[in-house]
């Protein structure tokens, strides 16, 4: 299974701490993870150190407008990517 997780941001916190042993339980698991996050932070670098698939997702969610476009970013990625599930822990 391809799994796309979505967070706002790669800085070091419990969001992407969690995020970080989901991904690599997953792929132990045998399944392929994708991390799609709008701001590159610390975590970046020790997420693709760690061998989890790394996309920046450039959308905002303020208003009805971008939430569209957020939506046809996420569609894009889905269907390029050919993602089977989508999991998020905050808004996005």
């Amino acid at each position: 299974m391809r799994i796309l997780y979505l967070t706002s941001c790669m800085e070091i916190g419990g969001t992407e701490l969690y995020t970080l042993d989901y991904a690599k339980c997953m792929q132990n698991c045998g399944h392929k993870v994708y991390w799609g996050s709008v701001k590159k932070g610390k975590m970046h670098e020790i997420a693709r150190n760690n061998g989890i698939n790394l996309l920046h997702c450039t959308f905002e969610k303020r208003t009805p407008v971008k939430m569209l476009k957020a939506i046809n970013t996420i569609k894009r990625i889905v269907k390029n990517e050919s993602i089977d599930l989508i999991h998020a822990t905050d808004a996005y």
